[in-house]
C-alpha cells in the first residue's frame, strides 16, 4: 500500500496497488490525504462502477504521498461488565452510573461485578425529598 501512494510513477503505483480489498485502500487514503475531491469522487463511484476504475480513480486522482502513515487501529473497548440497561457505546454511563445513589444501590443489590472502581460496595442511604 506504501508504493501505491508514495510512488511518481503513477503506472507503477497501479501495478502496486494490485489486489489490495478497497475498505483497506480506503483507509490509507483517509490516513494519508486530506483531498475533499478524491473522497467525492470516490463516493459518487463507490457503487457505481466497477472496482478498477475506483482504483484508477485512487491512483491516478492522488498525488504521491511525502510521510506515510498507516490508518489508526480499532477502538478499543473497555473490557469490564457493564450494568443492565447499560451499552458499550452510551458515552456517558459511567456518569450516570457513579452520580445516581438509587442506580448504585440497585447496581450493588443485581450485579456487584460491574460496580465502577473506587465505587463503595455498601448501600448508601438515599434522601427523597417528600
Amino acid at each position: 500500500m506504501r508504493a501505491a501512494l508514495c510512488w511518481a510513477d503513477r503506472d507503477r503505483a497501479a501495478k502496486a496497488l494490485g489486489e489490495v480489498p478497497l475498505p483497506v485502500a480506503n483507509a490509507y487514503i483517509k490516513a494519508n490525504t486530506n483531498d475533499i475531491e478524491l473522497g467525492r469522487s470516490l463516493a459518487r463511484a463507490r457503487y457505481t462502477v466497477h472496482d478498477d476504475y475506483l482504483r484508477a480513480i485512487i491512483v491516478y486522482g492522488m498525488e504521491p504521498v511525502r510521510n506515510f502513515e498507516h490508518p489508526s487501529g480499532t477502538i478499543k473497548l473497555n473490557h469490564y461488565i457493564l450494568p443492565d440497561g447499560m451499552r458499550q457505546s452510551d458515552k456517558h454511563w459511567e456518569t450516570i452510573a457513579s452520580a445516581d445513589v438509587p442506580l448504585k444501590n440497585e447496581i450493588r443489590r443485581n450485579q456487584p461485578e460491574s460496580l465502577l472502581k473506587g465505587v463503595k460496595k455498601t448501600p448508601e442511604s438515599v434522601n427523597e425529598w417528600l
